[in-house]
């Protein structure tokens, strides 16, 4: 072997044994401060899914989230306990938005809302009920879209909530050590914001729903309610094509009601159609 291949072959050597020590000089504690985060996480707060529906989409660069679909009205949780800094309008395209700040600094936002339970100030418990699902601001479909801030960063929630089951998320297992506080104002909000606050321009029932258009504060409103489960709602603004006939959008759905019957189209394709007695 020629001197030249010795001495290559002594420098690949090196540089071979040598890589896992430089590694291990050159980020230390890169491991290590994911298992530091992810203690502290589990020590201080733990978090639950906010809602039990279905994953459908994951955090991206260019989706800083989680999303979390489900019918129109499932209820959205706390994923643990903390103050509610921002519930309201979003407008870059989160719709009704709420955020709550937890114990251990980090920052949790539920975004595209139908109804928000809980306002700005507000203390919540881990698990209690804090909006019901919608699709508003930038959505095509009723979901939850979930965010998780620590130490002022977006970072991927899925590490930091309970592993999937089976592909499904898994019913909520509530790990704060004080009792759940009393949903009385979640109740209120569910029976006013489903209820006709103004003049009813057409109220009726079809088999499944309660249906309403109503006159409020010089808006006219759509408001659709289960029967079987009264906390199933939607709520949206509508508006008159003549002839006593009103519609209401809510992302690739129509709502047409007029008195006497309903229709849901889908878009632009009838899907079924309803008596309104």
């Amino acid at each position: 072997m020629k001197r030249s291949q010795i001495l290559k072959l002594l420098a690949l050597l090196t540089v071979a044994f040598s890589f896992p020590t430089l590694i291990k000089h050159l980020v230390p504690s890169l491991p290590a401060a994911v298992a530091q985060d992810s203690t502290q996480n589990q020590a201080s707060t733990q978090y639950i899914w906010p809602a039990q529906g279905t994953f459908a989409y994951g955090y991206r660069s260019d989706h800083p989230g989680i999303d979390i679909a489900g019918p129109m009205g499932m209820t959205v949780m706390a994923a643990a306990d903390g103050e509610v800094v921002t519930s309201g309008w979003d407008d870059f395209g989160l719709g009704n938005e709420i955020r709550i700040k937890h114990s251990d600094g980090s920052l949790t936002v539920y975004g595209h809302n139908q109804t928000l339970l809980v306002k700005k100030g507000d203390f919540v418990r881990q698990g209690q009920a804090i909006a019901y699902m919608g699709s508003t601001g930038n959505s095509i479909a009723p979901h939850v879209h979930f965010e998780l801030h620590r130490n002022g960063n977006l970072i991927n929630p899925l590490p930091f909530l309970p592993p999937l089951v089976a592909g499904k998320i898994p019913s909520p297992q509530i790990v704060t050590s004080q009792p759940v506080a009393p949903r009385v104002a979640a109740t209120n909000s569910i029976s006013s914001a489903a209820k006709c606050a103004g003049e009813a321009i057409i109220a009726g029932e079809t088999d499944n729903f309660r249906v309403s258009v109503c006159q409020q504060n010089d808006q006219l409103v759509y408001i659709g309610q289960s029967k079987q489960n009264p906390t199933v709602f939607v709520r949206l603004p509508a508006y008159s094509l003549g002839g006593g006939q009103y519609r209401a959008d809510n992302g690739s759905y129509s709502y047409y009601v007029s008195p006497g019957r309903v229709e849901v189209m889908r878009n632009g394709r009838q899907i079924r159609t309803e008596v309104l007695y």
